[in-house]
């Protein structure tokens, strides 16, 4: 009897909340490749959205490579190991362009949006997976490209 009144009383605690809904993706050239606009616009959408519990128990798939399939409008979520396999290496971080990432395969990958420098040593980047203390989150962030150690990568179908 305790089970069912606690399952109950969960339902309706579930029912009556309002809980945040994925974003809607922004159109794109194709369905199975979007433009390297629509990747940045769509991964806007995440940012500042929190998830609680850590990586483990993202809300909708929203870890690092969760973001980027979605963004990249992947059929599935992929890892960051499978994210490295269908992207082809850029020869220097220099030639990234908005959408492209930097992926440290079997680790955690950012979405590239600009350059903030006249140099091109420093990106703007989408990521998920920062902490503020009380939940994981979605963050537009700035770091020095060679203090990332990532591979700076894009998806192979998307033109340059």
């Amino acid at each position: 009897m305790r089970r069912v009144t606690l399952a109950l009383v969960v339902a309706v605690a579930v029912a009556g909340c309002d809980l945040p809904r994925a974003p809607t993706a922004p159109s794109a050239p194709t369905a199975d490749v979007p433009s390297r606009e629509g990747v940045v616009a769509y991964a806007r959408r995440y940012v500042e959205l929190a998830w609680v519990g850590g990586p483990e128990h993202v809300f909708h798939g929203v870890d690092c490579s969760g973001l980027v399939s979605r963004s990249w409008r992947l059929p599935r979520k992929v890892s960051t190991r499978e994210l490295a396999a269908m992207s082809v290496k850029l020869a220097d971080a220099r030639d990234l362009l908005p959408g492209d990432v930097l992926n440290k395969s079997n680790g955690h990958v950012l979405l590239f949006v600009t350059f903030t420098d006249a140099t091109r040593t420093r990106a703007r980047v989408i990521e998920a997976g920062a902490w503020d203390g009380r939940a994981w989150r979605v963050v537009e962030s700035e770091y020095a490209l060679e203090a990332l150690a990532a591979t700076p990568s894009k998806r192979r179908e998307m033109t340059r």
